[in-house]
């Protein structure tokens, strides 16, 4: 049996700190628990490395990208999404990002694939 849907005293619109959502991840994770143990696993290789308005990034290792595609399928970020606004207290969205080798984030990269999708071949031009 499925837990009853997350809408308690949550506000419209957020604002969360990059502190507050790296401290309540361990939270979040053992939320998702009781929806889906795959998504906790999944999302617990993954950590919070930004927060801007009412949006929280999750970052995983590039060797871990399997989790960042798997999480983002809509009804798994549906409740990791419920999660972080339940222990937050506010509507959270959550985007997902993978590493470079080096460590960083191609950010036009991410985005124009938040934006057109994965499906959708994405073109770089030097």
């Amino acid at each position: 049996a499925k837990p009853a849907k997350i809408e308690e005293n949550i506000k419209n619109t957020g604002n969360v700190s990059y502190e507050s959502a790296k401290k309540s991840f361990h939270d979040v994770i053992e939320l998702t628990k009781s929806f889906k143990a795959t998504i906790a696993a999944l999302l617990s290789l993954g950590e919070v490395v930004d927060a801007k308005g009412d949006t929280v990034v999750i970052q995983f290792p590039k060797q871990y990208a399997f989790s960042r595609d798997k999480l983002k399928e809509p009804e798994d970020k549906k409740i990791i999404e419920e999660c972080f606004s339940k222990v937050l207290q506010t509507n959270v969205k959550v985007n997902f990002k993978v590493e470079d080798e080096d460590g960083s984030i191609d950010e036009s990269i991410e985005i124009a694939r938040e934006i057109a999708g994965d499906d959708v071949p994405i073109i770089i031009e030097d």
